[in-house]
């Protein structure tokens, strides 16, 4: 006979995740490698992925976030770093995923691109955040 998964398990599975990342938002992504229960169960039980992430008392992902706070997290990053923040700095550092620039800005080397354009100290080398394989003009 298979037990239940009930909401309360997820719950704990999601907060045993975050503490084991050391982070206080996690991914679909880092969920499925980490966690005990498919997204799928995940999804049934909750409905909304954010909706589980409130429940364990992680960060929710803001999906109307402006460009504006956007534009200047990668700023307050920036000036933190001393260099422009990479994907995997803000996945792991900052206020918003890099997946919220993606979606706000197309790609997150369009993010980049934007903060140059709008915000006088921002600089970056465009090299340094695209993968190998792809060519990027600056």
């Amino acid at each position: 006979m298979s037990q239940k998964i009930t909401k309360a398990k997820i719950i704990a599975d999601l907060q045993s995740v975050a503490e084991e990342l050391d982070k206080d938002n996690i991914s679909m992504d880092d969920y499925r490698e980490h966690g005990s229960h498919a997204i799928d169960t995940v999804l049934d039980r909750f409905d909304k992925w954010n909706h589980a992430k409130e429940a364990a008392g992680l960060v929710v992902n803001e999906r109307d976030v402006s460009h504006e706070r956007l534009l200047l997290a990668l700023r307050d990053m920036y000036i933190e770093l001393e260099r422009a923040p990479t994907e995997e700095d803000m996945d792991k550092y900052g206020p918003f995923s890099s997946t919220t620039y993606q979606r706000k800005f197309g790609s997150w080397l369009m993010g980049l691109r934007m903060a140059r354009d709008v915000i006088p100290e921002f600089d970056f080398n465009p090299s340094r955040h695209t993968p190998a394989a792809q060519s990027v003009p600056s």
